[in-house]
Formats: structure tokens, sequence, C-alpha cells
């Protein structure tokens, strides 16, 4: 007399529900990282950065007076400078 036996899956074979879940996470997670990468951001620009002196000199541009860097930077050592980098933003009464 015979006993049925279950069939042998190979080696590294998955069931059907864990290879579409495994499909179906890859595909949103592709769409998703090319959502982000397409999204246009408009960053924000301030006049005026300061440069710190202190740990690799790092700078932070978001100021918008000059006493609001000097005030920043007052203390912890560094400088403040223009903005190369600052557009600004278009009078809206101008159009």
């Amino acid at each position: 007399m015979r006993r049925h036996q279950a069939p042998l899956q190979r080696f590294g074979t998955l069931p059907n529900g864990v290879r579409t879940m495994k499909a179906f996470l890859f595909v949103s997670a592709s769409l998703l990282g090319i959502a982000g990468i397409s999204t246009n951001t408009n960053a924000e620009s301030y006049p005026w950065c300061a440069y710190y002196a202190k740990d690799g000199g790092g700078a932070h541009c978001g100021f918008t007076t000059f006493d609001q860097c000097m005030a920043d930077v007052r203390g912890v050592g560094g400088y403040c400078a223009r903005n190369t980098q600052y557009v600004p933003h278009p009078d809206p009464r101008s159009r």
C-alpha cells in the first residue's frame, strides 16, 4: 500500500502568496521612490548665512537679517555673510 506524500518543494522556492506579496511590495516601493524623486519642492532661500568656526565649520543660511545671523554665531564662533544663492521672491504686486 502506497502512502501519499506531499510534493517536495525545491530549495529556494516560495509559495505563491509569498511571491505575490514580495512582488507587490517591490512595485509599491519602486513607485513611491519614483514619486519622491520627481516631487518639485520649493526650498526657501534666505539672504544671510552663518558660517561656524567650530567642528568643521558648518554653515546655516536661514536668516532674514544680519542681526539674526550675528545673534546665532555670537558666543560659538563664526561669522555672517550674504547668501550668494539667495534669489528674492518676485513682488506679487508687480504682475
